[in-house]
């Protein structure tokens, strides 16, 4: 009988290292994620990561462009993380 195992998939993706800035000692985590996963999903698996609790808004940016997640009284001029 001949086995029919399909051979794994490729799964594109980023690895990621964050680090508190103006903090002694230094604190940072590493992320691996996927290709396909947004910049709210990154958002939260930080807060998650660093035990926060949502409190402070955020602002990732990337190569000159500011992404947040858009919320009342939030950060103007950005782009919208959850696409």
């Amino acid at each position: 009988m001949t086995s029919t195992k399909s051979p794994p998939q490729l799964v594109l993706g980023y690895q990621i290292h964050v680090r508190l800035l103006g903090v002694y000692p230094i604190i940072w985590r590493r992320f691996l994620f996927r290709s396909e996963n947004t910049f709210a999903y990154l958002y939260h698996a930080i807060q998650i990561a660093m035990n926060w609790r949502d409190e402070f808004l955020h602002r990732f940016k990337v190569q000159g462009k500011a992404i947040a997640i858009p919320r009342v009284f939030g950060v103007d001029g950005t782009h919208c993380a959850r696409t």
